[in-house]
């Protein structure tokens, strides 16, 4: 199942402040990448060992800003935790790498309700049609993809 470009364009239309959600597969990297391009808050949902990855290659900076001082822009930009409640709604991070024991650990909490996301439909090796993804976020309470 293809979503047509102008169907993404009403669903990130809704969002005040859209955030990509990446699960940490062969192509987050560069979907990170992408977001960042396009000014976009980032959050990647990791493995230890696959966190390496995207700790080598931090996607820091604003769109057009010269990279001249990286660990200053990753001090500046980029946070890493290991629990989701840990991701603070407000603050100057761009990108948030979550580092979980295992992909079955991205749960919202019980207490509390999940954050809005925009997810990006995309999971590695193509296995997982949008319609699977779909079932499987919404058994995890992570809202924003729509039909």
């Amino acid at each position: 199942m293809v979503i047509k470009r102008e169907e993404m364009q009403e669903i990130v239309k809704k969002y005040k402040e859209p955030i990509g959600l990446n699960l940490g597969s062969h192509s987050a990297l560069d979907a990170w990448q992408g977001q960042r391009s396009y000014g976009l808050r980032s959050i990647i949902y990791t493995t230890p060992g696959r966190a390496r990855i995207y700790l080598q290659n931090p996607m820091v900076g604003k769109p057009d800003e010269a990279v001249e001082d990286l660990p200053s822009l990753v001090k500046r930009d980029l946070r890493v935790v290991n629990d989701p409640k840990d991701i603070k709604k407000t603050g100057d991070w761009r990108s948030v790498i979550v580092i979980l024991d295992r992909y079955s650990d991205i749960a919202a909490s019980k207490t509390e309700p999940a954050p809005k996301l925009w997810v990006m439909p995309r999971m590695s090796r193509g296995r997982m049609k949008l319609q699977q993804l779909r079932n499987k976020l919404a058994k995890h309470q992570i809202t924003g993809v729509t039909k």
